[in-house]
């Protein structure tokens, strides 16, 4: 190898070192949010991780690095739209209670007008 090879090469050891630990601090924000359990893409960023600390070149570990990153990013995305769904639920059955009590109490009638 020659130097110039040598140089362009380490040139780019803080970018590959950054595109990793990326990866990695995504991933570790998904294993942590404990809603992010059961789903698939959280199993998958763990691989594709692991193929990117295994990777024989810089190419195979930036591509594995990115898969590892979006697929954490989009396990996030998915425990938090379900968080989401849940808190929905929880709102709407709460207002259905408030409502019935409200009817029993006879502060509104069954077609919601107010007495």
């Amino acid at each position: 190898m020659t130097l110039s090879g040598f140089i362009a090469g380490c040139g780019s050891l803080p970018e590959r070192d950054n595109i990793l630990r990326e990866a990695r601090e995504t991933y570790a924000q998904a294993k942590a949010n404990p809603n992010t359990a059961n789903i698939e893409a959280r199993y998958d960023a763990k691989k594709n991780l692991e193929s990117a600390e295994n990777a024989k070149d810089v190419e195979e570990m930036k591509h594995f690095a990115y898969l590892a990153h979006r697929q954490a990013q989009r396990t996030i995305a998915v425990a938090e739209r379900k968080a989401l769904e849940a808190e929905r639920e929880r709102l709407v059955k709460q207002k259905e209670q408030l409502l019935r009590q409200a009817r029993e109490q006879g502060f509104i009638r069954e077609n919601g007008y107010y007495p």
